[in-house]
């Protein structure tokens, strides 16, 4: 049983700090938690301390949201065929809402969600002895027996559900990428967006091969994946050397003996005026870019196709619309971009997946370390960090395109309304593009 004591702490206590959090604060809190890491009780249970404990509706209604999210969880990873991982989950939940009745007793949201915890966890006990074939023939005779119902009460035709059973039944298996046991090379996974895929590959399960080519940080972050669990190979490689992507395909078969998914996410950026900057600085960044995922693809190829494997491409908006300031950077993701739609139609028929995943602006290292006209690092962002999207998240939305086999990932409402717009309006993108690139803390087009 969990202990509460410290909802009734006085007003010196620690907790009273966050007092002044909103239900709307926990509740973004929790959704950012739960779709980065997922949650566990502990996650919950201090959430829920954080709701202020003066305010009961409020802490009822995230302890209702924790179980609900855990319950998610549980039912992904029954999906994903871990059903001793969704009952250990089921049972965690219940432990956490046992506790919590204390609390609030009358609560019938809390009754019913204890209640379809005890019927799932029956579900579960049921699943265990069934083959796969049966559990999907299960997962979609449910869903369009509550199809029915649903559309029996609202008095509507059944038509609709009746062909959304059967595009989803067993005669049309899902396609979902199970992550479980796969082998996975990330490029340039020693920081940013690559360090973020590590850990959530890792979660669901995922055997990693990580690549840097700065020690220290790439040691650090083998060493936080392996305290947490994940089976991983660290090695340090410049993805712009075509020797480092061979001896990176040859050292993951030793270990591994296989190869299922590769990420190309090792890139660097540049800002600086084609009329101002060394040629040499857009061969960097073309050899990093786009030539480091021309290697890694080529020497992983044969193993990919023996594993009807996965490609991912980390580009980037710039890859659909030329930014002023990084013409390397846009060249290099264009260039990208041609390569793997032209890789993608080559394996059509070869059962190889290749995603283009193109992130808007993103909390990362990518900024400081961009180069200058000169090549050096510039060192400070131009940008406001804090307004982007966080690595974490994006590496949420890029695994579960991995999973769907989706063919383009575009992120952000900002980069969805550029490549839009810049398709229907390259004109006006003109115009607002470089106004607001002029606008960045000393940028070169002021």
């Amino acid at each position: 049983m969990l202990r509460f004591e410290v909802l009734s702490a006085s007003p010196e206590t620690p907790w009273t700090i966050a007092a002044n959090l909103s239900y709307d604060d926990v509740i973004d809190r929790l959704e950012r938690i739960n779709q980065t890491f997922g949650l566990d009780i502990a996650t919950i249970h201090d959430e829920a301390l954080y709701s202020k404990s003066y305010q009961p509706k409020v802490q009822e209604e995230v302890v209702i949201f924790g179980g609900n999210a855990m319950l998610e969880n549980a039912i992904q990873k029954a999906d994903d065929r871990n059903l001793e991982a969704a009952r250990q989950i089921v049972q965690q939940a219940k432990v956490y809402l046992d506790a919590f009745f204390q609390l609030h007793p009358a609560s019938e949201a809390l009754k019913k969600l204890y209640q379809n915890l005890l019927d799932y966890d029956a579900k579960l006990a049921q699943m265990k002895d069934m083959s796969q074939t049966e559990y999907l023939v299960a997962q979609k005779m449910s869903k369009f027996s509550s199809y029915s119902a649903r559309r029996k009460n609202d008095g509507q035709r059944l038509k609709p559900d009746f062909l959304t059973f059967l595009r989803n039944s067993c005669f049309y298996l899902p396609k979902k990428l199970n992550m479980q046991g796969k082998v996975a090379i990330i490029t340039g996974a020693s920081s940013g967006i690559g360090r973020a895929l590590a850990f959530r590959l890792g979660q669901k399960g995922a055997k990693l091969v990580i690549t840097g080519r700065k020690p220290a940080p790439l040691e650090e972050t083998r060493a936080e994946l392996e305290t947490n669990g994940i089976e991983v190979l660290a090695l340090i490689a410049d993805s712009s050397q075509e020797a480092d992507n061979a001896r990176l395909v040859e050292a993951t078969l030793q270990h591994f003996g296989r190869i299922d998914l590769l990420i190309c996410n090792a890139g660097i950026s540049m800002r600086a005026l084609v009329e101002d900057l060394d040629l040499d600085v857009i061969r960097q960044v073309m050899d990093i870019n786009f030539y480091g995922a021309v290697y890694a693809v080529k020497y992983a190829l044969p193993h990919l196709l023996a594993s009807q494997g996965t490609i991912v491409g980390i580009s980037s908006i710039a890859g659909f619309r030329g930014l002023p300031a990084r013409s390397g950077y846009s060249a290099s993701k264009f260039a990208m971009h041609g390569f793997l739609e032209a890789l993608r139609t080559e394996l059509l028929k070869k059962k190889v997946h290749v995603l283009i995943a193109c992130p808007g602006f993103t909390q990362s290292n990518i900024r400081r370390v961009a180069l200058t006209k000169d090549g050096q690092a510039q060192g400070e962002t131009p940008r406001d960090e804090t307004a982007m999207m966080s690595a974490e998240a994006v590496a949420v939305s890029i695994v579960r395109a991995m999973e769907k086999k989706r063919r383009y990932l575009v992120l952000t409402r900002q980069g969805k309304l550029t490549v839009f717009l810049n398709k229907w309006w390259p004109a006006l993108m003109d115009k607002l593009v470089y106004n607001a690139l002029a606008r960045e803390v000393n940028s070169p087009l002021s």
